[in-house]
């Protein structure tokens, strides 16, 4: 067996967990024999075939609060000495109709930030597409 988890291991499933689309019926027939019995160290990270259902209802489901809040999907939680923050940014989720920047995801990620006084290199950022959280770097003086 290549994985050996000890009492600090996270497994993280980053997005377009079970085909297709992220049904009951993918969790309990692709996922589920595959990587389940990992289920109590997994957590997710939501994709845009997660959202195919509408709401990724599914994926809330099968791995309860390791999904985030329940049709929230992005949270942040301590494993070992690491602030992990996890983001539901996808197709699904965030869009031009629905920017990234100024919504309550991103607000929530500001005060989660503020909040943590862990130095920048213990802290971890999760994302299924990570180009809706990038912003244009300033412009130099």
């Amino acid at each position: 067996e290549f994985f050996r988890p000890s009492s600090t291991t996270g497994l993280f499933a980053l997005g377009d967990i079970a085909f297709p689309g992220g049904s009951p019926q993918a969790y309990s027939d692709c996922y589920e024999p595959s990587w389940g019995r990992h289920k109590a160290r997994t957590y997710a990270v939501l994709g845009n075939h997660e959202y195919e259902s509408g709401n990724a209802t599914a994926s809330f489901d099968y791995f309860g609060e390791r999904a985030g809040p329940r049709g929230r999907g992005y949270y942040s939680f301590e494993l070992g000495n690491w602030h992990i923050i996890v983001l539901d940014v996808n197709d699904f989720t965030v869009d031009s109709l629905s920017p990234f920047p100024g919504s309550a995801q991103d607000l929530w990620l500001q005060a989660d930030l503020a909040a943590n006084t862990l130095p920048p290199h213990v802290r971890g950022l999760l994302a299924e597409d990570e180009s809706w959280v990038t912003r244009p770097l300033p412009p130099s003086a």
